[in-house]
């Protein structure tokens, strides 16, 4: 019997086993190296965030009051120059965001000095006048001269935060092209006087917002206060008691903005106030009002926020005190009700001057919140009538079918499509991040 030596199959083994170690030398390669210390892992290898850090003294010393960390270093706010923001084309000054410089150069070549050609939406004559603030003087029907000027005006927006950490984010990254610095207050006790975490830092510090937190300055509000002394509107005074000193370079003529962190100005009115003098104060915004996201709106349609003055305004009128703004205000001013008239409103019924998004939470943080504070839920709604009703499904219903939280009082459907103010650009810009607040997860009719 012979045999017969089978070539092929050989050169097959040999190529299968070639293969196998190219595959052995490539892992052994690319394997991670091997550490052989028994030591614990350094600890200063967790992020660093680059926010200022402010904490109070508490009132009453106890084991409850905690000084997380304290950091008062001086805050000077960065100074450009306005023409930053404008153009030269065919020997006129236009302001670039506002204006059409390809169709100049085109059709203006040969003609120095001609007026600036303004994309639509845009205003004045060096198009620096965004839709909401030409609409908003031609309301106020005040002769005014308007004049740009040579340094930017510094913006300081203050605002505090409970659950809201993802509308602190949206606020943030949606102004930090036009505002200097952002003041968080934050408290670690619910107005009920429950100690809660300090979820916003937690996030900071965590490498959240790491591109602009150099704008952030933290107050730390960490100590109880009395129950029903409206603790959580009053903040807007401890925040900017508290910041004040640390700011350097503050000017009479600088703008500060005190609104809550669910309302949202638009940031082309906040620019139009950097880079020009000459328009009235204290200033308003009439705010595009959507409920549990962008997908509905109140039928009341907008809310009326004060929500800025210059720094002199805020020291000589209301005591340094941006909480006395607010009541100058009556408070907030829902559904069209008229604030006095010398205040310069922002926005109309269909030009919004920003965007209140109301209860713009996950369901159970609607609910946490309720149950925090018993100034706000009887606000809302009649507690001791509904609030054994408010859970988690039963917030998860309303929002399903464009109920308020009172049950009967019925939401407005809005489109993305349709509605050209449907949320603010960085939230459209973002929609993976933000669906929750675009699409209506609990209605079977967005699917």
């Amino acid at each position: 019997m012979s045999f017969k030596f089978d070539f092929r199959l050989l050169l097959l083994c040999l190529l299968l086993l070639v293969q196998l170690l190219l595959v052995a030398f490539y892992l052994l390669l690319n394997a991670p190296p091997i550490s052989y210390t028994t030591s614990e892992p350094e600890r200063n290898q967790e992020y660093q965030p680059s926010i200022t850090f402010v904490s109070s003294k508490p009132q009453v010393q106890s084991k409850e009051n905690k000084i997380i960390y304290v950091n008062k270093r001086k805050y000077k706010l960065a100074q450009d120059s306005t023409k930053d923001y404008f153009s030269l084309v065919n020997g006129t000054l236009c302001f670039t965001q506002g204006t059409d410089i390809p169709y100049m150069q085109r059709f203006n070549a040969r003609r120095e000095g001609g007026r600036c050609e303004c994309h639509q939406g845009w205003h004045g004559k060096d198009c620096g006048q965004p839709e909401v603030i030409w609409r908003a003087f031609m309301a106020s029907r005040e002769k005014l001269s308007l004049q740009r000027r040579d340094r930017p005006r510094k913006i300081i927006h203050g605002f505090s935060v409970n659950l809201e950490v993802t509308l602190a984010e949206i606020n943030l990254n949606e102004l930090s092209h036009v505002v200097d610095l952002f003041i968080v207050c934050e408290s670690n006790y619910t107005e009920n006087g429950e100690p809660k975490p300090l979820y916003f830092y937690n996030r900071l510090r965590g490498g959240h917002l790491k591109e602009i937190q150099h704008k952030i300055l933290y107050v730390s509000m960490n100590f109880k206060q009395e129950r029903g002394s409206g603790s959580f509107l009053e903040m807007r005074e401890y925040l900017w008691r508290e910041s004040k000193s640390l700011v350097e370079d503050l000017n009479a003529d600088d703008l500060y903005v005190s609104m809550a962190v669910d309302e949202i100005p638009n940031s082309r009115a906040l620019l139009f106030f950097k880079l020009y003098d000459g328009w009235p104060e204290p200033i308003a915004f009439r705010l595009r009002w959507s409920v549990f996201g962008f997908f509905w709106q109140h039928p009341q349609r907008t809310a009326i926020v004060p929500g800025g003055c210059s720094i002199q305004l805020l020291e000589g009128v209301y005591g340094d005190n941006p909480f006395k703004m607010t009541e100058d205000a009556r408070g907030y001013q829902e559904g069209g009700s008229e604030l006095p008239s010398h205040y310069l409103v922002i926005g109309d019924l269909n030009h919004y001057g920003g965007w209140y998004c109301n209860w713009c939470l996950d369901p159970k943080d609607i609910v946490a919140t309720l149950q925090q504070s018993s100034t706000t839920a009887n606000s809302v709604i009649k507690w001791d009538n509904l609030g054994s009703k408010i859970d988690v499904p039963f917030v998860e219903d309303l929002i399903g079918s464009g109920l308020w939280l009172d049950g009967t009082t019925q939401l407005l459907r809005k489109s993305q499509s349709r509605d050209s103010y449907f949320a603010p650009e960085y939230v459209l810009n973002n929609t993976w991040t933000f669906d929750s607040l675009l699409v209506n997860f609990y209605s079977k009719l967005d699917y």
